[in-house]
Order: C-alpha cells, then sequence, then structure tokens
C-alpha cells in the first residue's frame, strides 16, 4: 500500500466520521445542535475536497506506473494499540486513574522517560483535570470499577 493510498483512505475515512457526526448532531436540540453540526458539516466539506484531491493524485500516480513506496504500518498500529488501551483503561477505571496509568506506562516505556520526569509530567497532567473539572465544572461519567 502507497502513502498515497493510505492517506486517502484515511482521509475518506475522515469524512465519513464528520458526515455520521453531523447525521447525530442533527438529532440534538436545537440549541445543543450548533457547534457540533456546523463544526462536522465543515470537517466533512474539506476533507471531502482533500479525498477528491487526493484521489485525483492517486489516478495520475497510477497512470503514470510510478514506483510506488511501502508503507510502513508497524509503527502506527503501535500508537494505535496504545490509544485503544487508554480508551478501555478510561472505561474501566475512570479518566483520571486511567491517564495515571496511561501516562505513567507510556511515558516509561515509550519515551524512555526517567521516573521523576514521569511523575512530574504524571502530577501536571492530574493537576490539570482537577483544575479542569472543578474550574468548568465537570462531573466526569461512571466507569465499570465506581471510581
Amino acid at each position: 500500500m502507497s502513502r498515497l493510498l493510505a492517506s486517502t483512505l484515511f482521509s475518506f475515512f475522515l469524512f465519513v466520521f464528520f458526515v455520521l457526526f453531523a447525521l447525530e448532531a442533527a438529532t440534538f436540540s436545537r440549541l445543543a445542535q450548533f457547534f457540533p453540526y456546523y463544526i462536522s458539516i465543515t470537517g466533512a466539506v474539506l476533507s471531502f475536497i482533500y479525498t477528491t484531491i487526493q484521489m485525483r493524485e492517486l489516478i495520475k500516480q497510477r497512470e503514470s506506473k510510478e514506483e510506488l513506496m511501502t508503507l510502513k504500518i508497524k509503527r502506527p498500529l503501535k500508537y494505535l494499540v496504545w490509544l485503544i488501551g487508554y480508551v478501555v483503561l478510561v472505561y474501566i477505571a475512570g479518566i483520571i486513574v486511567a491517564s495515571v496509568l496511561f501516562l505513567a506506562a507510556f511515558l516509561y516505556v515509550e519515551s524512555r522517560f526517567s521516573v521523576i520526569k514521569t511523575v512530574m509530567s504524571i502530577s501536571v497532567v492530574v493537576t490539570g483535570l482537577m483544575l479542569f473539572s472543578n474550574f468548568m465544572n465537570l462531573y466526569w461519567p461512571n466507569n465499570l470499577l465506581g471510581l
């Protein structure tokens, strides 16, 4: 798979995502739909334009029969697994606990931070989350553990 083809497929995925989000936002109450509806419409239009441009380039590339550069998929999949793991952790343990566990694992394993840098980073993020939730009067949804 070439990079251009992968990029085109991802742009198409974004287009589908924004269209589905616009359809979902259209079901919101009139006041609640304003921001998500227009953002998703804008995203759908821009991603459609970008996908169309990329498809034209892909057709030109196929017609000229240029040598295609292969895409290395292993590394992006590794980060996708990290993100899926974070989402699962949020579902199971809640956003605060999941953020602590995810950051500890990711910063120590992937970024190779020292323990001190990892602890400092986690402290900043947790403090930021707490301040943000108190300032905005947010209630984080329940999780499976009830934390």
